[in-house]
């Protein structure tokens, strides 16, 4: 058995299908640190700036989310 600590890059990596709500419940509960750390990011094709994810209204919808490593 793997465990999800194993699993979770590779699975962020290939993208991973989320409800809107569940996305933006976990960008409003994390910390100053874990933005820091985020350097970039791209919806559509179009990079803007990682402050705005938390702003973005997500409810509604399902997101295909992608997490890479630099």
């Amino acid at each position: 058995n793997l465990l999800l600590k194993e699993l979770g890059p590779t699975f962020l990596k290939q993208g991973v299908w989320i409800d809107g709500k569940d996305l933006s419940d976990f960008f409003k509960r994390q910390p100053d640190d874990f933005w820091a750390g985020c350097h970039m990011a791209q919806l559509g094709g179009r990079e803007f700036d990682v402050a705005e994810l938390s702003e973005m209204k997500w409810t509604g919808k399902e997101v295909f989310l992608q997490v890479r490593v630099a």
